[in-house]
């Protein structure tokens, strides 16, 4: 082989070095793109997911306090009654003490 034979097979096998040196750095960074969109992709749908869950859980609280809330309204309400009906009958109680009383001073 002749020296400028063997320098052009050295130089074309440079090139195709480089070449090749070229198509992984490219392939490299088109797989970092993809991971990082990758990444961008699962961390919006990680957030979506997340406010659908809070929210859910925010609706479901809210409805466990209104549902608590309406319990001790009505116990209260019950409790009221109670009172009225006992406040009543100690009135009615106290009337007839009162007249019994009138009654036996004036006899």
């Amino acid at each position: 082989m002749a020296k400028t034979e063997i320098l052009s097979q050295i130089k074309k096998a440079e090139e195709d070095v480089n070449k090749m040196v070229l198509d992984a750095v490219q392939e490299k960074e088109r797989k970092i793109k993809e991971a990082n969109d990758q990444t961008h992709l699962i961390i919006k749908t990680a957030k979506e997911e997340s406010n659908k869950y809070r929210k859910k859980t925010l609706e479901s609280t809210k409805k466990l306090i209104k549902e608590e809330q309406e319990k001790i309204i009505s116990a209260g309400a019950k409790d009221a009654d109670i009172f009225r009906q006992k406040s009543q009958k100690n009135m009615d109680d106290a009337v007839d003490f009162l007249v019994n009383e009138f009654e036996r001073t004036i006899v």
